[in-house]
C-alpha cells in the first residue's frame, strides 16, 4: 500500500537560492552589481548630506562676513565723519584764534600803553593754539591752517621784540612743515608746497638765530639750507596748474639771499655778502619794473639798494655806495607821501637815513651827515612809533643815533 507524499510549495527565496547554486558565476556577478548599487546609493546619500552641510556652513560664513563687512564699513564711515567734524571744529577754532589775533593787532593802536596788553592777549591764546593743534594733528586736512597760525604768532612775537618766544614758535613751525613734507613724500604725493614752507620758515629762523642768539654759523647753516631747497624748487619744471608759482619762488629766493647777505655783513664780511645783495637787487628791480604800482616791491627794492650800497662803500666804491643809498632814500620818501604814518616804513626810513649819515661821517663830511642824523632821530623819538621800535636792533640803532 502506498501513501502520497506531501508536496510543499517552494518559496521565492528558496527558488532564488537554488538558482544561485546552479549558476554561481552569474549569481556572484549579480550580487556584486547589487552591492555596488547599494554602495553608490548609500554613498551618494551621505555625500549629499555632507555637501549640503558644508554649503549651509559656507553660506552662514558668507552672511557673517557680509554682516561684519557692513559693520566695518559703517564704523569706518562714522570714524571718517568724526574725523571730518573734528577737523572742521579744529579749523574753526584755529580760524577764530587767527581772527582774534588779527583783530587785536588791527584795533589796538601802536601806542606803548597797548603793547603790553597785546602781548598778554597773545600769551593767553598761545596755549589754546597748541591744544587745538595737538587735536588737529590727527587729520591732515588743516595742516596748512595750523602752520599758518603758528607762523602768525611767531611773527607777532618778533614784532613785539619777544625774540626768544619768536624763535621757539618758528621752531614749532619748522617741525610742522618738515613733518608735512615727509608725510607727503612717503605717500607719493607732491610736496613742493611743503618744501617751500620749510625753506621760508628755516630762513626766518636762521636770521633770528644769527642776530638774536648771536650764533651766525648756525644761522647761516639754516639760511644756506633754505637757499638750497629754494634753488632746487626753482630749477624744477612747472607744468601742473595749482603748483607753486615762479613769483613765489623768486620772492623766497630774494628774501633768503638778503638774509644770508645781512648775516655775512654783520660778521664783517662785505665781500661775502655783496653777491647775494646784488642778486636780490636784480630780481627786485625786475619786480618793480613788472609792477611799478606795487608798494611792497618798492620797499624790498629800497632794502636791496641799501645793502648793495653799504657793501659797495665798504669795498672801496664809495661813490657808487652813496648813489645807491640816495636811490633807496628817494624810494622810501616817495612811498611815505602815499603811506604817511606807516610805522614800519618810517622806521626803515629812519634806519636808512642814519646809515647814510654814517657813510658821510666816514668821509669826514660832517655837514652832510648831520641833517640825516637829525631826520632819523626825529622819527625814532616819535611816541606813536615806540611800540614798533622795541626790538633790540631798533633800540641799539636809536641809542647809536642819539649818541652821534
Amino acid at each position: 500500500q502506498t501513501c502520497a507524499l506531501p508536496i510543499w510549495p517552494i518559496s521565492a527565496p528558496e527558488r532564488a537560492w537554488r538558482w544561485c547554486k546552479r549558476n554561481p558565476r552569474v549569481a556572484a556577478l549579480l550580487a556584486t552589481v547589487a552591492g555596488l548599487l547599494v554602495t553608490v546609493a548609500v554613498g551618494s546619500s551621505v555625500a549629499a548630506m555632507v555637501i549640503l552641510a558644508e554649503r549651509d556652513a559656507k553660506e552662514g560664513q558668507r552672511k557673517a562676513a557680509v554682516k561684519a563687512q557692513g559693520l566695518a564699513e559703517a564704523h569706518e564711515a562714522i570714524a571718517k565723519e568724526n574725523e571730518k567734524v573734528a577737523g572742521e571744529q579744529s579749523a574753526l577754532a584755529l580760524g577764530a584764534l587767527q581772527t582774534f589775533v588779527d583783530t587785536v593787532q588791527e584795533r589796538l593802536d601802536d601806542a606803548p600803553r597797548t603793547r603790553k596788553l597785546k602781548e598778554e592777549l597773545l600769551d593767553m591764546t598761545i596755549d589754546t593754539l597748541d591744544r587745538v593743534s595737538t587735536k588737529a594733528e590727527q587729520t591732515t586736512s588743516i595742516d596748512a591752517t595750523i602752520l599758518n597760525a603758528n607762523f602768525k604768532y611767531a611773527d607777532m612775537y618778533r614784532s613785539f621784540g619777544e625774540m626768544e618766544k619768536a624763535i621757539e614758535r618758528f621752531g614749532k613751525c619748522l617741525e610742522l612743515a618738515e613733518a608735512d613734507a615727509a608725510s607727503k613724500l612717503s605717500a607719493g604725493a607732491d610736496n613742493d608746497r611743503s618744501q617751500l614752507n620749510v625753506a621760508a620758515v628755516e630762513a626766518m629762523l636762521g636770521e633770528l638765530v644769527a642776530t638774536q642768539r648771536h650764533d651766525p654759523r648756525a644761522g647761516l647753516a639754516r639760511c644756506n639750507h633754505a637757499l638750497e631747497v629754494a634753488e632746487r624748487l626753482s630749477a624744477k619744471p612747472r607744468s601742473v596748474e595749482g603748483e607753486i608759482s615762479a613769483e613765489e619762488l623768486s620772492a623766497l629766493l630774494d628774501e633768503v639771499r638778503m638774509k644770508i647777505a645781512f648775516i655775512n655783513y654783520a660778521q664783517g664780511d662785505p665781500a661775502a655778502s655783496a653777491p647775494f645783495f646784488r642778486l636780490a637787487l636784480e630780481a627786485r628791480r625786475a619786480a618793480v619794473a613788472a609792477d611799478p604800482a606795487d608798494p611792497g616791491a618798492k620797499v624790498e627794492l629800497a632794502r636791496s639798494l641799501k645793502g648793495v650800497g653799504e657793501t659797495a662803500f665798504l669795498l672801496g666804491d664809495r661813490k657808487e655806495g652813496l648813489r645807491l643809498y640816495e636811490e633807496s632814500l628817494s624810494i622810501l620818501n616817495e612811498l611815505l607821501t602815499d603811506f604817511r604814518g606807516n610805522v614800519q616804513l618810517e622806521a626803515l626810513l629812519a634806519i636808512t637815513e642814519g646809515d647814510y649819515a654814517d657813510l658821510h661821517l666816514r668821509e669826514r663830511s660832517f655837514d652832510l651827515a648831520r641833517p640825516h642824523y637829525d631826520e632819523a632821530i626825529e622819527i625814532l623819538r616819535s611816541e606813536e612809533h615806540t611800540s614798533e621800535l622795541q626790538s633790540r636792533q631798533y633800540l641799539v640803532c636809536r641809542l647809536l643815533l642819539e649818541k652821534k
